[in-house]
């Protein structure tokens, strides 16, 4: 079973512009300083969670960072790390060091050892991969990430049998330029933000009251913004439509 998805840099459509078009998930970039603009906001996760999107993440610097080797892998791991925390995002999110180029015989060393400097700082059960089928088969097979993403680009007619995500091109959605994502499976270390219980609303805001059945009510509970299959969605949306509801 396949699920579809997007990803992008720029123009981010709106959650539920493209929740509208079948949008399952949203492939964005970990935020840096100098990104142009390109990294995630936490207002524009809110949004996508909000409207029953999963997110989850890129980080690519240059197209060819990976020929730093292991302490540039290091040194991109700590940034990615602590940016996404900036976010919100919990720690069991991956993150998808881009290999954006096709390899030369000279830069398997060096992919190899990128990734070892970044799952030194990130560990692997975080630490994901992109590339084309090569970068995708060696990472594989040298334990170098834990999550596959395989792009068309470089790849031929090849698909690598590891890949939970594979992105090609196709037509604009919700308006923009976006590439394609299939995605396989259910876990590919996306960051699920409508997934709150009332067990977690309790443990976030204090509550310890119970209605006439036992369940456990939050002080919000009636007013907490609920996605269309009636879970709660992340605090982060709520406090964003709270903020748009004060500037009203």
């Amino acid at each position: 079973m396949t699920a579809f998805g997007v990803d992008f840099a720029f123009g981010r459509p709106g959650g539920a512009a493209l929740a509208a078009e079948g949008v399952t998930t949203v492939g964005r970039y970990v935020p840096y300083l100098g990104d142009e603009g390109k990294g995630a906001t936490r207002e524009e996760v809110a949004d996508y969670h909000a409207n029953g999107l999963s997110v989850f993440f890129f980080w690519e610097t240059v197209a060819a960072m990976h020929r730093g080797g292991f302490a540039q892998g290091k040194a991109d791991a700590a940034v990615a790390v602590a940016n996404l925390r900036e976010l919100g995002a919990p720690d069991s999110v991956a993150i998808y060091p881009a290999v954006d180029f096709a390899p030369g015989a000279s830069d398997w060393p060096l992919i190899r050892d990128y990734q070892r400097g970044f799952i030194s700082v990130a560990g692997i059960e975080r630490t994901g991969i992109y590339g084309n089928f090569d970068v995708i088969e060696y990472a594989h097979d040298n334990q170098l990430a834990t999550y596959f993403c395989q792009c068309v680009a470089w790849s031929g007619a090849r698909l690598s049998k590891w890949r939970h995500i594979f992105q090609d091109v196709g037509p604009n959605v919700a308006g923009i330029h976006v590439d394609h994502l299939t995605i396989y499976g259910d876990e590919f270390g996306q960051w699920k933000g409508d997934a709150l219980t009332k067990e977690d609303i309790v443990a976030l805001f204090g509550s310890t009251e119970r209605d006439a059945s036992g369940e456990l009510l939050g002080p919000l509970d009636e007013i907490l913004p609920r996605n269309r299959s009636g879970l709660v969605v992340s605090p982060f949306a709520f406090r964003l439509r709270e903020a748009q509801e004060l500037r009203q």
